[in-house]
């Protein structure tokens, strides 16, 4: 492993506490409320936890933000939704984020088989981080995406 892989591994391993984390998850929302006429809000919904006593890697960060903007830019492109909200959750072992529109919704054999694209891509990536990915289509219509990732103790974490 070169100077550059060691350097970005470590940077990978980094930990942000659930503020920083929640506050990147919040400026992604922001960039895309009022875009196509759709409003989109971020809500704080049974966050259980202390937020400086868990951290949360950098590479769940990352791969968090991108599939909070996958499930956003889907809803917009393709389910014309009139509102977006993204909601922010917890358990003891993971924190949690809704994206849930009021829109068309995602058909559900394309749900059955997410080949290729942007919902095979958001099952890789949450895969990737020990996290877990959930997409639906509720009978009263729009679409639920439903990430969780794994939360880390200040204890077993490291700064960053």
């Amino acid at each position: 492993m070169d100077a550059l892989d060691r350097s970005l591994h470590a940077r990978l391993r980094e930990t942000v506490d659930l503020a920083a984390f929640a506050a990147r998850i919040e400026r992604i929302v922001a960039l895309r409320d009022g875009r196509t006429g759709c409003a989109c809000a971020l809500k704080h919904a049974g966050v259980r936890h202390d937020p400086q006593s868990v951290r949360v890697t950098m590479e769940r960060v990352e791969a968090s933000e991108r599939i909070v903007a996958e499930a956003l830019d889907n809803a917009l492109a393709h389910g014309a939704p009139r509102a977006v909200e993204v909601i922010l959750d917890g358990t003891p072992a993971a924190i949690c984020i809704d994206v849930r529109d009021d829109g068309r919704g995602v058909c559900p054999a394309r749900l059955a088989h997410p080949i290729g694209g942007g919902l095979a891509r958001m099952h890789a990536l949450a895969a990737a981080v020990g996290g877990t990915l959930r997409i639906d289509a509720p009978p009263v219509g729009g679409t639920v995406v439903r990430l969780c990732v794994p939360l880390q103790r200040v204890t077993d974490a490291r700064p960053g």
